[in-house]
């Protein structure tokens, strides 16, 4: 197997026959990372992240839709298409996917980023496509909860016969009620200061 990419100096392994594919490396990041083969998109390699992330199911030597079939219908095996046929990459953030965490588990929606990065042979034809990903669903709960806070505490501002605003650590007074405006005669939206 090539570790060239089309975005990446080509790695000739026949130049070097000390050369060994880098799969501990692989296998001790902590982001999640699989190599599929052929058109077909066989599992040739899932470090511990990835098999974490299926639930420790079998995945090598079967392809992704027989593998992963809750993946249907999720533009997954389209996008491994393209990115064989056309060897072009694909960057994906925070792609909402509903997936099994367990073989035989309920579907649970997650996020992650990914990347999709084709593999090419000497002669630069496409092999292998090379994923790499990780979930950022926590991140973006917590930022919901921080949003949702924001919004609750507006509402509660508003109702406060008061003038209340908030400002960022700089200073910056980046949010005024509306009786903050009534008072000083500005239009919302327009009165901040330093």
């Amino acid at each position: 197997m090539s570790f060239a990419t089309p975005h990446n100096p080509h790695i000739d392994e026949r130049a070097d026959p000390d050369f060994q594919p880098p799969w501990q490396l692989f296998e001790q990041t902590p982001t999640f990372i699989c190599i599929k083969k052929g058109a077909d998109h066989v599992y040739e390699f899932a470090n511990e992240a990835y098999r974490r992330l299926v639930g420790q199911r079998a995945l090598i030597g079967k392809s992704v839709r027989d593998a992963a079939p809750e993946n249907y219908g999720q533009s997954f095996y389209e996008q491994l298409d393209s990115v064989y046929k056309t060897c072009g990459r694909i960057f994906a953030n925070a792609v909402v996917v509903r997936m099994a965490l367990t073989e035989d588990g309920p579907l649970e929606e997650r996020f992650f980023n990914l990347v999709y990065e084709p593999m090419m042979d000497d002669n630069g034809r496409v092999t292998s496509v090379f994923m790499q990903g990780h979930d950022v669903t926590d991140v973006l709960l917590a930022q919901e909860r921080v949003r949702s806070s924001d919004d609750r505490f507006h509402v509660f501002a508003q109702c406060i016969p008061a003038h209340v605003w908030t400002s960022r650590p700089d200073g910056y007074v980046d949010w005024f009620n509306d009786q903050t405006y009534a008072y000083t005669g500005y239009e919302p939206g327009t009165f901040f200061w330093r």
